[in-house]
């Protein structure tokens, strides 16, 4: 999130990054702090300064962590293209757009 777009709570147009955020604002930048790209500068070195302060929030970090560690275990498994044509199918057959309508 853009930090020149967040108000007081941390949320919408108007506000910065906290000096000093709470557990629950950074807590909900975890997940993107493991991600490249996943948080603006100014949010990530927020959020690693809060967690060198805040012990409940590195159990939290380690919880993210671990999650992200179990899924990169899954093996990704592509469907076949006659199981994604059918998936496709029954998409647009829901949201009521033919199967060769115009940007479908």
């Amino acid at each position: 999130m853009d930090p020149e777009r967040m108000d007081a709570a941390g949320e919408g147009p108007g506000a910065t990054v906290p000096a000093a955020p709470a557990c629950g604002w950074v807590e909900e930048r975890l997940p993107l702090l493991l991600a490249p790209d996943g948080l603006e500068p100014s949010e990530r070195l927020v959020v690693l300064a809060h967690l060198e302060r805040c012990a409940g929030c590195r159990v939290v970090e380690a919880e993210v962590e671990a999650a992200r560690a179990a899924l990169d275990r899954v093996p990704l498994r592509h469907p076949s293209a006659a199981r994604w044509a059918a998936l496709r199918g029954r998409v647009l057959a829901a949201v009521g757009a033919a199967p060769g309508a115009a940007g479908a």
